[in-house]
């Protein structure tokens, strides 16, 4: 993934959590109801399940998709911050890895 990709990843996440930083709560919040609703209906049917049954559970959640996306590139991104107790190599090993991402 190159460092513009992320840029724009990152950027979308900064974009959803300043329109309303609840905002992602409730969409998660929401993505889970309607994933359990879902399944319940697929018991209902006898648990019948097709491809527009997979692909239900993430209409209308593609944001969810680059929200995804960026927690785990901020994961990364966090686990790559050396501490400043750290040791010179640690430091060194660390900063290498973070301003080789592309």
């Amino acid at each position: 993934m190159s460092s513009n990709e992320i840029r724009k990843i990152m950027e979308s996440l900064d974009r959803i959590v300043k329109e309303d930083s609840s905002g992602v709560e409730r969409m998660v919040a929401q993505f889970k109801d309607d994933a359990i609703n879902h399944a319940k209906r697929i018991q209902q049917n006898n648990y019948s399940y097709s491809d527009s049954d997979y692909m239900e559970f993430f209409d209308g959640y593609s944001d969810l998709d680059q929200i995804h996306d960026a927690l785990q590139i901020y994961k990364m991104i966090m686990q790559l911050i050396p501490d400043a107790d750290d040791n010179e190599a640690t430091v060194k090993a660390s900063i290498d890895k973070l301003a080789g991402m592309n």
